[in-house]
Formats: C-alpha cells, sequence, structure tokens
C-alpha cells in the first residue's frame, strides 16, 4: 500500500479473528520503500514483523524488525545494517530465542546470507552470514524436532552446488541455533530458477517446505520437500516422487476434537466427541513433556501451575497426530 502519502510501497497489515473476520487493519511506513516478509507472536500481546525498510541517513534499504502490540499499536523498530543494503526474509522464535535470516547486497550486486540472533529481552546476541560463491541469500527458517536445531532454505547460484546451469538452485541448510552451519545439506535444482516459499516445523517432529522448480519449457511445478523427524531427506535430483503429505480421514477425524479454552487458565478441557481414544502430551515452548494421559470421551487437565506463555498439546488416534498451539493467561 502507499497509504502513508510518501509516494513508496508501505507495511499493510491486518489482524483477523480465526474466522477471517478482520479485528482491525493499519499501515506503516517511511519515506521510502517497506516490506514486511515475515511474522511471529513474541508473546500474549505482542508480534514481531521482520522485512526490509528505508533508512534516510544512508539512503539505503535495511533489514529492520518491528515490535507490535497485538492491538496494532506499533511500539519500536530496530533496523539492522550492513555496508549495503539488507533485508530480513524470515524469523523463527524457539523459546526465548529469536532468529531471523535474510540478505545483505554486497558491493558487486551479488547477495550474501545474513542473519541475526537475539536472547531475552530481545537483546542483541549475534549477526553473522554464510558468504557463498557467487549470489546467495536466506529465504526461510524453521526449528524443528528436538528443537536444539533450525533449517534454512537459501536460493543460490554458486557453482559449488550439484545444480543445473541457467538460474537459481536451493540449498537447504541445517544449523545450530546462533545459525552456525553444521555441516549438513541438500540441494534441489532444475534446468531454471527454482524459487524458495516457505518451511515449517511438522507434528511428526520433522518439517515441510514448499517452493517451486522451472521446468524450462516455459512453465513451473510446485516443489514440497518432507524433512523426516530423523533428517531423512528425499532424493536430491532426479524423478520426483508423489507423497501423500495430507490425508483427508485425519482432517474429518480431528474435526470431532474439541480443545478449551484457549486462551487457557486454570483448567484445559479435551473433548473426543465420537469417544475415539485419543493420547495427547502437553509440552512447553521449549518441547518439555508436562504431561501426558489418555482421553476416551472428556478430560479435564489442571494447569493452574503452569506459567503464562506458549504451550502444544499433542494428540494421536493410532494412526494420525495433531498439534494444537495454546496459550496460558
Amino acid at each position: 500500500t502507499k497509504s502513508q502519502g510518501h509516494g513508496a510501497e508501505d507495511l499493510f497489515i491486518v489482524r483477523t479473528d480465526k474466522n477471517g473476520n478482520t479485528l482491525w487493519s493499519n499501515s506503516y511506513g517511511t519515506a521510502g520503500t517497506d516490506i514486511a516478509f515475515g511474522v511471529q507472536q513474541w508473546n500474549l500481546d505482542t508480534v514481531l514483523i521482520v522485512g526490509q525498510t528505508w533508512n534516510q541517513d544512508s539512503l539505503n534499504l535495511k533489514a529492520f524488525m518491528m515490535t507490535l502490540r497485538t492491538n496494532g499499536d506499533s511500539l519500536k523498530s530496530t533496523q539492522y545494517s550492513g555496508k549495503g543494503p539488507t533485508c530480513f526474509h524470515d524469523i523463527n522464535i524457539n523459546g526465548t530465542r529469536v532468529n531471523m535470516v535474510g540478505s545483505k547486497t554486497l558491493t558487486n550486486g551479488d547477495r550474501d546470507s545474513y542473519s541475526v540472533t537475539l536472547i531475552p529481552n530481545l537483546t542483541f546476541n549475534f549477526a553473522g552470514n554464510e558468504p557463498l560463491p557467487d549470489d546467495d541469500y536466506f529465504a526461510a527458517l524453521t526449528h524443528y524436532g528436538t528443537q536444539n536445531k533450525l533449517y534454512t532454505v537459501v536460493q543460490t547460484n554458486s557453482s559449488i552446488i550439484p545444480a543445473f546451469s541457467g538460474g537459481m538452485d536451493l540449498l537447504i541448510y541445517r544449523h545450530h541455533f546462533n545459525v552456525g552451519w553444521d555441516g549438513f545439506s541438500a540441494s534441489y535444482s532444475s534446468t531454471g530458477d527454482d524459487s524458495p516459499g516457505q518451511i515449517i516445523p511438522t507434528s511428526d517432529g520433522g518439517a515441510i517446505f514448499i517452493g517451486g522448480r522451472s521446468t524450462g519449457i516455459g512453465g513451473a511445478n510446485v516443489l514440497i520437500v518432507k524433512i523426516g523427524s530423523n533428517d531423512q531427506f528425499p532424493t536430491s535430483n532426479g524423478i520426483p516422487t508423489v507423497y501423500n503429505l495430507v490425508f483427508l480421514k485425519e482432517v474429518e477425524e480431528l474435526q470431532h476434537v474439541k480443545l478449551y479454552p484457549n486462551p487457557f487458565d486454570d483448567v484445559l478441557v479435551l473433548e473426543s466427541e465420537n469417544h475415539e481414544l485419543l493420547s495427547y502430551t502437553l509440552i512447553d515452548n521449549a518441547g518439555k513433556n508436562l504431561m501426558q494421559g489418555i482421553c476416551t470421551d472428556k478430560s479435564v487437565l489442571t494447569t493452574d501451575h503452569l506459567s503464562s506463555g506458549f504451550y502444544f498439546l499433542q494428540l494421536n488416534n493410532g494412526t494420525q497426530n495433531k498439534t494444537i498451539k495454546l496459550i496460558k493467561k
């Protein structure tokens, strides 16, 4: 949007309820171009937004993180500089640690992968980059499994990647929590440009990545990569394999599960409306198991001893898994 009246693009942020109804919308911007690429909820009433904003002093584009109240009030915006333009493409929150990844542009026009890590109270902890030959940048980020590691997706045309010529390729890195590479990677490439999308954790302890692959004949295919809980990767290149990643049966059955209230306070109620046997495990934001049990009809979980914050309830009916994010008041 250009609602700030400066003639350049500004951020436009909308908050909706679970049914998609708009609760509020607002725009934020500077005298130059401002773009948001990632958003995460930090605590009960604060969200973090990352992207790229205009810096009037340097007359350049800089990576930024905005702290925003859930009612739309802006608290502050912090810029992270390099010698040239910088940008954050994604953000991941795990416990008290915040990781942001993106790119910084060099004097020759190439990009290098760029990351910043924050620790409790959103204080600066670490900034770094992992340069490959030629052009590359961090495009997406997620934690996985035990939450002791991170995955990033890098778009690159580096000559060290076993790839086809003529375009950008994708590289999935595994990292320590300071976004330092731990030595593991897998590449995905085709005859043209391969584009990054999003990578998110899955309920089985792994992750799933989506993006695009050029066919080389004027079209493109959707690229889906499923990463297992023990780092199982499909073959990087070759004949694509079709996986049943979403099962209609699972969606239908899980509609018979009720969990309320959310946000919760002293108790949490789990109901299996079709009397299906459900095993449940409640974990905190650091992945620690807090309680577990079996529900066949209705279970009331006592939660008055839990601190305010985010929690996850993992459900299993013997064949399918489901994880529900919860908020303790």
